[in-house]
């Protein structure tokens, strides 16, 4: 705190990372101070600018912290909490308000839930897998400890969890009972655009090979180290010239206009989920939907 000389008065917050991406299970840490004004652009470094440069962003990867990397290890539960409990984050609101960043696949792990091939997928509602399209009710810290210890007394057979909601594990961290997910966890934007755009985009050649033409005009390319996927650059390119798919396309192809289009307009979801973006989410969701019933091959 002293080398990036913070004054007492300044409301600091943590930003914890979780990955398990390149064969490393990592946790990673943020120090940022809360009324932080985004960056004017990019500004040369100098070397007296020190180690603590100003001229780079507290949330950016060059002033974040390692807090523990280890290789060859599963992303499970037992692992995570293992971790978590050696750095003993297991209550940070404790030094400073909080959020953790990490993928779908770990916020599950983390909450204690099955993974997203359960009836109750969803890390932050109850709602079931065939409702997917509707909301539930968030899950509190205090919702998931009574469901888990529920399916605990009912002798904690893994194929009746879907009873308690999928709740295998009490989450790695503490919290108030009333403390919603979703306050802890942000939505992942990176991870709920590079999927619902891959997954569209590999229906839509099905459909029509020529749209590959689309992706030559936007200047992207698949990836080959993500698994032949557009990254998240690439994504978002795509969504902001989905005008161009619709000058190009035959008729056949509009209702993937209108869901590329739908998803756009979800636009950037930061640490909370406004009613707009809600509402522009299940428009999204709707579309997606329909194109299932079109039998797209999703």
């Amino acid at each position: 705190m002293n080398v990036r000389e913070y004054r007492s008065d300044d409301e600091i917050a943590l930003k914890i990372g979780a990955d398990g991406g390149g064969g490393f299970l990592k946790i990673c840490l943020n120090i940022q101070i809360q009324s932080q004004s985004p960056s004017n652009g990019r500004k040369r470094m100098k070397l007296s600018d020190g180690v603590a440069s100003k001229t780079l962003k507290d949330s950016g990867v060059k002033k974040l912290f390692i807090l523990a990397i280890v290789p060859n290890v599963e992303e499970n539960y037992t692992n995570v909490l293992t971790l978590w409990r050696l750095l003993q984050l297991t209550n940070p609101s404790t030094l400073s308000p909080y959020c953790i960043a990490t993928d779908l696949k770990l916020a599950n792990i983390m909450v204690g839930l099955m993974a997203h091939g359960s009836a109750h997928p969803c890390t932050w509602c109850d709602v079931a897998k065939p409702d997917l399209w509707s909301t539930g009710q968030l899950r509190t810290l205090g919702s998931i400890k009574e469901k888990f210890r529920d399916w605990s007394s009912a002798g904690g057979v893994l194929n009746k969890a879907k009873y308690h909601g999928n709740c295998v594990h009490e989450p790695i961290f503490m919290g108030a009972a009333d403390k919603k997910v979703i306050d802890i966890i942000p939505l992942p934007e990176l991870h709920l655009m590079i999927g619902p755009v891959n997954t569209l985009f590999n229906a839509l050649i099905k459909k029509w090979p020529e749209a590959l033409q689309w992706a030559d005009t936007c200047s992207v390319t698949r990836e080959a180290i993500h698994g032949g996927s557009f990254t998240g650059n690439s994504c978002r390119k795509l969504l902001r010239n989905v005008n161009q798919l619709e000058q190009m396309c035959p008729p056949e192809c509009i209702p993937f206009v209108k869901t590329f289009q739908a998803f756009n307009r979800v636009g950037l979801i930061y640490i909370l989920c406004t009613k707009r973006q809600l509402t522009l989410l299940s428009s999204a969701t709707v579309s997606y939907t329909f194109l299932s019933l079109l039998r797209c091959t999703l």
